[in-house]
């Protein structure tokens, strides 16, 4: 008995949500935003890759656009207990015939500029890595790319503090995973407002269209011929006088 009231006040309480009515609709809803959550997924990706691309990178400097692959991938390669091969933009000796670790990185971004063709595109090496030369004219000192091994750890320490100066990876894609929201709610809730709208043209159209059930009463050919309760006793009593 116990057990019956407190079902019954759960089934009858001020919020409703455990009533019948309720849950059928709840699940209803659920079962309409999937399809619209998995696409604006999907656009709220595209488009904060987009806002990542062009807009984010756009804010830093030559540098940090170079190093910011190798910052994106060392978060996973720290992952495994490994060390890496890096790429790193160092100044070198002019006479150098042997590159190691042991150069002077570059980490001023006013101290170095990208080369340029006769078109005016940045020249790349064999690496696809732009050439880079110092703005301080020097006859022993020339900006190289160097391969250089540490662990991803070390790799993300150095660029988090030299390169990017204490900023992290979130701070950089802020803006991007920002507007990323911004796309999935809004586009969900544009998507679920006409979901509706068109649902509801739907069934008034349904309701303001002709019936096309069939009327016995307007097609007498249709018809049987009744007779009342006179006839059929008549009929019955000459029945049982012809046996």
């Amino acid at each position: 008995m116990l057990l019956r009231e407190r079902y019954t006040c759960a089934m009858q309480s001020p919020t409703h949500l455990m009533t019948e009515e309720v849950i059928p609709r709840s699940k209803n809803l659920g079962r309409r935003i999937r399809p619209y959550a998995l696409v604006m997924v999907v656009v709220a990706v595209i488009g904060g890759y987009g806002v990542n691309r062009y807009y984010a990178r756009s804010h830093l400097n030559v540098l940090q656009r170079m190093y910011l692959p190798q910052y994106e991938l060392t978060i996973l390669q720290s992952l495994l207990p490994a060390k890496w091969d890096y790429f790193t933009l160092v100044e070198a000796s002019n006479d150098v015939t042997l590159l190691d670790d042991v150069e002077t990185p570059c980490t001023i971004d006013e101290n170095i500029e990208p080369v340029q063709d006769d078109n005016g595109h940045t020249k790349l090496n064999r690496s696809g890595l732009p050439f880079f030369r110092l703005k301080r004219t020097t006859n022993d000192k020339v900006a190289v790319w160097i391969l250089t091994t540490s662990s991803a750890e070390d790799r993300y320490a150095w660029l988090h503090s030299e390169i990017y100066k204490g900023r992290g990876i979130l701070d950089i894609w802020k803006p991007a995973i920002g507007i990323g929201v911004v796309i999935f709610l809004f586009g969900v809730v544009l998507c679920l407002v006409a979901d509706s709208l068109i649902s509801g043209i739907t069934r008034r159209k349904k309701q303001n269209s002709p019936a096309d059930s069939f009327d016995p009463s307007k097609h007498d050919e249709f018809q049987e011929p009744t007779s009342d309760g006179k006839d059929q006793c008549v009929n019955e009593s000459d029945s049982m006088v012809r046996y």
